[in-house]
């Protein structure tokens, strides 16, 4: 289908997508684990998203790898605080009770 066969589409017009992110860590501990956190790194750099390393190519200290989560969830790093950053974040983690809805604006 070419735009001009397409009348629902507006032409000429700027978007802002805006993702709001929802819900609460339920402490499932995917997020923690290093293949998800290297795959997570891994897509950030290859799509351009600014990825700061807080803990270095090592992975985390605070890592518990017996139980799979944070030694010590009330001092954890603020990359941990803020995650999921954007919805494909958490693609990936199905037991993650975050959730992301979408606001659109006309710029």
């Amino acid at each position: 289908m070419s735009l001009a066969e397409a009348p629902n589409i507006v032409r000429n017009k700027t978007i802002r997508i805006k993702h709001i992110r929802h819900g609460y860590c339920n402490s499932c501990g995917d997020c923690c684990n290093p293949d998800f956190r290297a795959a997570r790194r891994a897509f950030y750099e290859a799509s351009g998203i600014g990825y700061k390393l807080t803990h270095g190519e090592a992975g985390c200290p605070d890592f518990d790898s017996e139980r799979g989560k944070c030694r010590d969830y009330s001092k954890r790093p603020m990359e941990c605080v803020r995650f999921p950053r954007i919805p494909i974040d958490i693609m990936a983690l199905p037991q993650c009770s975050y959730y992301f809805l979408s606001e659109i604006t006309e710029v």
